[in-house]
C-alpha cells in the first residue's frame, strides 16, 4: 500500500471539504434588543416587598396574559421567564400583570427601596 504525502495545504483543502459536508442547524443569534429599562419603585404587601408589573411592554416582551412563567431568585436579583411551570401572567389581555410579592422577594432585593427592571424578548430581569 502506498502511503499517502500531503502537504498542509492540502489537508486544510480536506478539512475544509469536509466541513462544508456538515450541515448545522440555523441558529437565531440576533442581537437582543432591549424592550423595557426603567427604576420601579419597590411596595409593601404583607410584609414582605413587592414589585409590580403593570403594561403594555409585558405583550412587547413576551408576557401576555395568561404566559406561565417561573421566576429565578438570586443575590440582588431575580429573573423572569416563560416556562411550563410557574405562575401566570394576570390582568387583562390590553394590560397583563405580573406581581412578585414573597419572603423570596423580600430576600432577593434585601430592603431596597427601588429595583431597575429591564425586558428583553421572553426574560425580564429585576435587580436591586
Amino acid at each position: 500500500m502506498q502511503k499517502l504525502n500531503f502537504t498542509k495545504f492540502e489537508k486544510f483543502a480536506q478539512v475544509v471539504a469536509d466541513l462544508e459536508q456538515i450541515k448545522l442547524p440555523k441558529t437565531n443569534h440576533e442581537p437582543l434588543t432591549m424592550i423595557h429599562d426603567s427604576s420601579h419603585v419597590v411596595g409593601i404587601n404583607r410584609e414582605n416587598a413587592r414589585v409590580w408589573l403593570q403594561a403594555k411592554w409585558l405583550i412587547d416582551a413576551g408576557f401576555a396574559h395568561g404566559t406561565i412563567y417561573s421566576v429565578d431568585y438570586g443575590a440582588g436579583k431575580m429573573i423572569i421567564e416563560p416556562s411550563i411551570k410557574g405562575r401566570k401572567v394576570a390582568g387583562k389581555i390590553e394590560r397583563p400583570i405580573i406581581d412578585l410579592n414573597s419572603k423570596k422577594v423580600t430576600k432577593a432585593i434585601a430592603g431596597a427601596s427601588t429595583v431597575r427592571v429591564i425586558a428583553t424578548q421572553n426574560k425580564i430581569v429585576i435587580s436591586a
